[in-house]
């Protein structure tokens, strides 16, 4: 098994924005496409708030054949469209960071 923790630090106005692309959007792909997500988690810390979930993978080959369909995923492609078209003053995370653990 292959566990890979994403975390996020959240720009000033990025809770909100996240939590709902995540429950709306991310999460119904990674079950359609098969994968098995921990979290996620928000914390406080000095640098700002973050948000973190762990995403679990069979192999290394597994991770990227997964993260290619969900770039591709007609929803994740949507979400993104519509995200570029709404005027929104920017993106909700300044930072992230994808850390693989076996």
């Amino acid at each position: 098994m292959l566990a890979e923790l994403r975390t996020y630090t959240l720009t000033a106005d990025g809770r909100e924005p996240m939590l709902r692309q995540f429950e709306e959007v991310s999460r119904p792909i990674f079950a359609d496409i098969g994968i098995v997500v921990h979290g996620p988690w928000l914390r406080s810390l000095k640098k700002g708030e973050v948000f973190v979930y762990v995403a679990e993978f069979d192999s290394p080959d597994d991770r990227d054949a997964k993260w290619a369909a969900f770039r591709e995923h007609p929803d994740w492609v949507q979400a993104q469209a519509r995200e570029a078209a709404s005027g929104s003053p920017g993106p909700i995370a300044a930072m992230e960071t994808v850390e693989l653990s076996r």
